[in-house]
């Protein structure tokens, strides 16, 4: 999969999750803790949201809660293809939270569509 990145960055309320068009791309993180476990989002513009939860403390709480708000908030959400990224510090970090997280997270579906789980390392050092 080929993300082309976004220029706009965006720390606002849930206002803009629900007006956002089709087509839009961005980087998106919630002005407020209305979303549990979710630190941000990377929207495409080609349909696909990333709905990422960077762990670099080594605890986190449980997404599915902040993943289904962030569903129900955005527009045309039907439309979209949702994808779950865990963010850790570095391979063993990310393999952690998809061991916790991830099994459950795979069977979870929005709008009766599946979601795409996805590991990812920042590889600082």
């Amino acid at each position: 999969m080929e993300l082309t990145p976004s220029d706009r960055i965006l720390c606002t309320s849930q206002t803009f999750l629900e007006r956002m068009p089709a087509g839009e791309s961005c980087y998106w993180m919630p002005a407020a803790v209305d979303f549990p476990g979710i630190d941000g989002t990377f929207v495409d513009g080609k349909g696909d949201v990333f709905v990422l939860q960077a762990a670099i403390t080594g605890d986190h709480s449980d997404p599915e809660d902040g993943l289904q708000r962030a569903w129900a908030a955005m527009s045309n959400s039907e439309e979209r293809r949702w994808h779950f990224v865990f963010v850790g510090i570095d391979k063993v970090e990310a393999d952690a939270l998809l061991d916790v997280f991830g099994p459950r997270m795979r069977g979870l579906k929005l709008g009766g569509n599946p979601i795409d789980v996805w590991g990812c390392a920042l590889n600082m050092y």
